[in-house]
């Protein structure tokens, strides 16, 4: 039986370093960053008018955007920006062979094989003629995808047949 390896630890764009378990790593992407402007943000709920109703795509009026920045998921309860690049991350913590290189909308996408729930050629809301596939990792976090069906599970497959588990 393979022994887990220790926790391990990354820095955030926001300067807290956080401890984790490697394996709860779900997904690595560069996106750029978007950061609540929050000067705006008070002026906004002062004016009776809720963050989250701001927030959201495609107002995003209070929110500034800034530089590609490398995100994780499953460190935090959402995207967490590191200072990494995403091959560098998961090289680091000796995982990077575990996950798949897919094509998002945003560009290259790296998800944890083991941790898809489910794929799908379509789904309610997606419209993007580019996307034809979603995939759902942890039955929850949607990632819209630009390979077909067949080819995104044919890569996770790959994957999965040489992992010892989740």
């Amino acid at each position: 039986m393979a022994k887990l390896p220790p926790l391990a630890d990354v820095t955030g764009t926001d300067a807290i370093n956080y401890v984790f378990d490697s394996g709860k790593v779900s997904a690595v992407y560069v996106t750029p960053l978007i950061e609540p402007d929050f000067p705006k943000v008070l002026a906004t709920a002062q004016a009776g008018v809720l963050f989250e109703e701001r927030y959201s795509p495609p107002d995003m009026t209070i929110a500034r955007v800034g530089p590609p920045t490398t995100h994780v998921w499953g460190i935090v309860t959402s995207p967490l920006p590191i200072p990494e690049q995403p091959v560098d991350f998961l090289n680091r913590l000796k995982i990077a062979d575990k996950f798949v290189l897919l094509t998002s909308l945003s560009g290259d996408i790296r998800i944890k094989a083991t941790g898809v729930s489910w794929l799908l050629p379509k789904y309610p809301g997606v419209n993007d003629p580019r996307v034809h596939c979603v995939l759902s990792v942890g039955g929850t976090n949607l990632f819209q995808i630009i390979e077909d069906v067949p080819t995104v599970r044919a890569r996770i497959d790959a994957i999965r047949a040489q992992s010892e588990g989740a």
